[in-house]
């Protein structure tokens, strides 16, 4: 919504922090040119939003848990960096579950 007062000057205003999901996004650049995106996460985007502009908290483990998050976070910049085989070992009580799991999301490929 957007503030039209007169210090809001028509910016969008906050409207508010469920405190329970999250949306974030990951970027990446590389000066090598476009990073190849993996063929594992349809459309480049783990989890999504309902109809009303909420985030699907089922939608991955990254959107009802903080720590899980961050877990997908690093995943994904580790296997940006190629080191996403050391993921289990430097993280051993990790929450994403298998290999297969965190396949599904792992959005990045090797661009370092």
């Amino acid at each position: 919504m957007a503030d039209n007062s007169t210090n809001g000057r028509g910016k969008l205003g906050w409207q508010g922090d469920a405190q329970q999901t999250a949306s974030s996004f990951i970027l990446a650049y590389s000066p090598k040119g476009r990073p190849v995106m993996s063929p594992n996460v349809p459309g480049n985007q783990i989890g999504f939003l309902n109809s009303d502009g909420t985030v699907n908290a089922t939608s991955s483990p990254a959107a009802n848990a903080n720590n899980l998050l961050v877990q997908t976070v690093m995943l994904n910049w580790m296997a940006a960096n190629g080191t996403l085989a050391d993921f289990a070992t430097i993280f051993p009580t990790q929450g994403l579950g298998a290999q297969a799991a965190r396949d599904a999301l792992t959005a990045f490929t090797q661009i370092t």
